[in-house]
């Protein structure tokens, strides 16, 4: 679906009687031959939308048609609209008294290139892959879409997105902006796509001076997570596909306590990885719901400035990395430069061996897969030095070979301990601080 994480949307303020009446318009012509009657109700309590204006116009035509489309002759078509003033958001209602939709027909109603039934294959044509259209854009705006339908009744679709302009008609308190305001939160770390619902976030958190950075390549998060030193980190589950709460779980177990909130069209499923530092908000987005969030987070975590753990002091030892994958070694400075460790990056095994005899660090992080040398071949050289300062390095093997006799190579070869990539940083962190203070213990620190 390249497509629809491409598409760019022009946001507006659109007026929502003008934009209905020009969709009823493309299709009264059609409603008029079926001598089919077109309705259109308005809530008077809202006037405008932030959407798309071409875009939002589509999803209506779109539905309007299908609804004519499956109404017989002297039938009824109709839109309306209501504002949720309680919930900040407005609601399009497209029904019709057509032939309606069986309960098995529903399920693949929104499945692209999925025709309802044979029967109406033959009499209609060009249904289905219209509805997963609809309903991309409907996403794109942030909003949802259900439908009901009874079949010899007619179906309804309803479309509910979050009503930007109620923000600004007072419905958000001013004392819950003002503590935001006034607190430590400067900025948020977004991860997610350039679609109309971090567009939204963006906004709202504009409004209350506070800076957001969107970061949307699903590769790299944690190191630019740790560039950018950010109070609160949003998270689009349905951008990064957390199916299996990968990414997530790596979330919570390397981002030194950073509270997290998740995004999702349909949170329930990642309840159960709920806890006090991961919140979760359902989609469509209101600003209210998303302050109150904030709020929450703020409240239980007293201090949001973004902090290393506990055990983090200045020149902690010397470690030297010898890795060629620069996405690892970037990610290993930065986050152990940040906890307190001196780090030099080896990029192949000859210059990792030169770096470990001319500057002797205190603990070598070493991959297995090097080129010119491996890390095997490292280690026993290392092992067989007569210098002490040299033979008794610490040397944890990181590498993505998660087979057990891997494990016992390396560890016969001398390697003191052996993690597997992707790395738990804070066990990765446990493992470093027992090695240096068994090497201190040991009478070998040679830390100036």
């Amino acid at each position: 679906m390249i497509f629809w994480i491409s598409l760019k949307l022009n946001l507006e303020e659109v007026h929502i009687e003008v934009l209905v009446q020009s969709a009823l318009r493309m299709i009264k012509q059609t409603a008029h031959k079926k001598q089919i009657q077109v309705e259109a109700n308005f809530d008077e309590s809202i006037s405008r939308i932030y959407a798309d204006e071409r875009r939002f116009k589509q999803i209506l035509v779109n539905l309007l048609s299908n609804a004519v489309k499956f109404t017989p002759e002297g039938g009824k078509v109709g839109i309306d609209v209501f504002n949720d003033p309680e919930n900040n958001l407005v609601t399009f209602i497209v029904w019709d008294s057509g032939i309606g939709i069986s309960e098995n027909d529903l399920s693949k109603l929104f499945k692209p290139f999925v025709q309802i039934n044979s029967t109406l294959s033959r009499q209609y044509s060009g249904t289905g892959l219209g509805l997963t259209m609809v309903q991309k854009l409907v996403e794109l705006h942030g909003g949802g879409i259900k439908v009901e339908s009874t079949v010899g009744k007619g179906s309804s679709f309803a479309i509910a997105l979050p009503n930007e302009a109620n923000k600004t008609a007072g419905l958000i308190s001013h004392q819950l902006v003002n503590f935001i305001e006034a607190s430590k939160l400067r900025l948020i770390f977004i991860i997610a796509d350039h679609h109309i619902t971090t567009t939204l976030i963006v906004h709202y958190l504009n409004c209350i001076n506070v800076q957001s950075v969107i970061y949307s390549n699903r590769e790299n998060i944690l190191l630019e997570i740790y560039r950018a030193k950010p109070n609160i980190i949003i998270v689009d589950a349905d951008f990064i596909n957390l199916s299996d709460s990968e990414i997530l779980k790596k979330l919570k177990e390397n981002t030194l306590e950073i509270p997290v909130l998740v995004i999702s069209s349909n949170s329930e499923e990642l309840r159960d990885i709920a806890d006090d530092r991961i919140k979760f908000l359902a989609k469509p987005i209101t600003c209210y719901k998303l302050y109150q969030l904030l709020n929450s987070l703020q409240l239980k975590h007293k201090s949001l400035e973004f902090q290393a753990p506990s055990l983090i002091t200045n020149n902690l030892g010397r470690v030297l990395v010898v890795d060629d994958d620069p996405a690892s070694t970037n990610l290993f400075y930065e986050y152990l430069t940040a906890k307190g460790y001196t780090i030099t990056i080896a990029n192949d095994g000859v210059e990792g061996l030169e770096k470990i005899q001319t500057e002797k660090p205190e603990l070598i992080l070493l991959d297995i897969h090097l080129p010119i040398m491996d890390g095997l071949e490292i280690i026993k050289l290392v092992r067989s030095k007569t210098d002490p300062t040299i033979s008794n390095i610490p040397i944890i093997v990181v590498t993505a070979l998660a087979l057990p006799e891997n494990r016992r190579q390396c560890l016969a070869a001398g390697a003191n301990d052996y993690i597997f990539k992707p790395v738990n940083l804070k066990l990765l962190c446990r493992m470093i601080e027992t090695q240096l203070i068994e090497r201190e213990q040991n009478g070998l620190n040679t830390n100036s």
